[in-house]
């Protein structure tokens, strides 16, 4: 019986606790981990193959694509106002 690949994202992938999971989960190779947090700048210290990098944006993307702060934010830039976002 062959294992079924899992796809694992971490959100907050950066922190002390994210990062630790992250950790333990890497060496599992039935597991496809994706990584998202807010900071730019500890995203760049993590190492990953093109591939992977861009399958952790496209999760990224897909969690808020259908968001009303998503279109919003898109009628916003097309009107050339300041967004009015409401979390939702």
């Amino acid at each position: 019986m062959n294992p079924i690949p899992t796809k694992v994202l971490i959100l907050g992938g950066y922190g002390t606790f994210g990062g630790r999971l992250a950790q333990l989960l890497a060496g599992d190779a039935r597991v496809t981990l994706l990584i998202g947090g807010r900071s730019f700048g500890q995203a760049q210290t993590v190492e990953v193959d093109r591939r992977t990098g861009l399958a952790i944006e496209v999760a990224a993307y897909n969690q808020t694509v259908s968001t009303a702060d998503r279109r919003e934010g898109v009628r916003a830039a097309i009107e050339r106002r300041a967004p009015k976002f409401t979390g939702s």
